[in-house]
């Protein structure tokens, strides 16, 4: 199953909220929101989609605190497809080395053009 497209992801950690969206593109995703951006790898095996994300700072807002607490992180993402317009994910952060666990869910929002 191809997971290629324009998604939503939406993601939560205990006392925090966050939203954005996604590109998955051959291998390779690309996102952002706001004030941060999201470049990785992803890989599909069946319905399981395991990658690694960085999520980096681009626009300081004032009154908005970065999503985990950081400026710049590594996420390992594992993820489960629910169906061709719906996964459920956990990401861990992997540097700096927490262990924080982020849950979210991604809806495909479109295809990618031809």
């Amino acid at each position: 199953m191809s997971i290629e497209g324009l998604w939503t992801a939406s993601m939560s950690a205990p006392g925090e909220f966050g939203a954005g969206v996604i590109v998955f593109e051959t291998g390779r995703v690309f996102g952002g929101d706001s004030s941060m951006y999201y470049t990785g790898s992803y890989q599909v095996d069946g319905g399981k989609v395991t990658g690694w994300l960085r999520v980096r700072k681009h626009h300081h807002v004032p009154q908005l605190v970065p999503f985990a607490g950081m400026d710049d992180a590594e996420f390992e993402i594992r993820a489960t497809i629910e169906s061709d317009k719906k996964m459920k994910y956990v990401a861990t952060v992997i540097s700096p080395k927490t262990g924080k666990q982020v849950l979210g869910e991604l809806n495909k929002l479109d295809e990618l053009p031809g």
